[in-house]
């Protein structure tokens, strides 16, 4: 499927939540015609879940997704899209296909950056290495280290820059919960070692300050923890946080940092628009957009999609999630093209 394509799919609504927090960063020199404000958007906990565009079971929304962002770009705010966690493996077909088919959405999107969470290891380190080769952007993390040689296995960070304004990703997860009890768990990281984030924040977050203006930490550690990391490492500017499952968008303040996370599965995505009302100052504002069809849709569309019962049936074939039939219903309900009716 051509990128192009996809992202001038289904148009809909969305519903906005939005709070206001002040942020500092150092300023840049000024320039002669002030360019419109960065605009990051992001998920955390997507799991591998594309099918939301076919109302099958209420997850996913890569369409939806795909409509956002093209919006934002038709709009002269390309955004930064960036993901704090447990992206590719969760949903049936993501095992099936090892993360392949969200992988290959992801690239579509444009992704920046995506951080690694234990959750990416379900399949062992072989498998989300070969998803690592695959992907467009970098995966990101500072305290996964090889289990012999303790070299990382990432990169611990990346910067982007939007908007003359230069981002800097720092990426930690935690530990599987009750690791020493959990041998299919052991089993999974074999071959890695998670480390301390605190320590591995210490080490890498001075570099972080020093090539960029915003430090944003992609966490996927319980809220409770990352508020401490706050409090301990005044440099970080952001933490986008991951496993911590809310069922509707969080953004707060708390302890000098904005704390920001959306719903799992990709029933949310997340933006944070960043206002700068004067020379060093920026103001984050977050909003979550809902990316559920079923959501925005009016009565027929959604009598339509609860026909919706047998979608492996086109959609999974050979042993390989298609978006090939995602994109035909689309085109159907648009009255382009297309046939689902055994289906739909």
């Amino acid at each position: 499927m051509r990128g192009g394509f996809l992202l001038s799919l289904l148009a809909g609504s969305v519903a906005l939540v939005g709070l206001v927090v002040s942020l500092r960063i150092a300023a840049r020199p000024a320039s002669a015609v002030t360019p419109p404000p960065p605009t990051l958007l992001f998920t955390n906990d997507t799991m591998g879940f594309l099918q939301v565009a076919c109302g099958c079971r209420g997850y996913g929304g890569v369409v939806e997704r795909a409509r956002l962002i093209h919006q934002l770009r038709n709009q002269g705010r390309p955004p930064l899209l960036v993901d704090a966690g447990n992206s590719l493996l969760g949903s049936p077909e993501s095992l099936a296909t090892q993360g392949r088919h969200i992988l290959a959405v992801l690239n579509i999107l444009g992704y920046a950056v995506c951080n690694i969470s234990e959750r990416d290891f379900r399949l062992g380190r072989e498998v989300l290495r070969a998803r690592m080769e695959e992907a467009a952007f970098p995966f990101v993390s500072a305290n996964i280290v090889d289990a012999e040689t303790g070299e990382l296995f990432a990169r611990p960070y990346a910067v982007r820059e939007s908007r003359n304004v230069r981002f800097g990703f720092l990426g930690v997860t935690r530990q599987p919960r009750f690791l020493e009890l959990r041998p299919e768990a052991q089993a999974e990281l074999k071959g890695v070692r998670i480390t301390d984030p605190r320590e591995a924040i210490a080490r890498y977050l001075p570099e972080v300050r020093g090539v960029s203006e915003v430090a944003v930490l992609l966490s996927y550690l319980p809220h409770d923890e990352n508020i401490e990391l706050a409090s301990r490492f005044p440099g970080l500017d952001l933490i986008l946080e991951g496993g911590n499952t809310p069922q509707e968008g969080v953004f707060q303040f708390e302890k000098g940092v904005a704390f920001a996370s959306s719903a799992d599965r990709g029933v949310h995505m997340g933006e944070i628009q960043f206002d700068m009302p004067r020379p060093g100052v920026v103001v984050p504002r977050a909003f979550f957009h809902d990316t559920r069809e079923t959501g925005t849709a009016g009565p027929d569309e959604r009598k339509h999609l609860t026909k919706a019962h047998n979608c492996d049936v086109c959609h999974f074939k050979d042993g390989r999630w298609s978006l090939e039939p995602l994109v035909s219903m689309q085109q159907m309900k648009s009255g382009q093209a297309g046939n689902c009716g055994k289906c739909h």
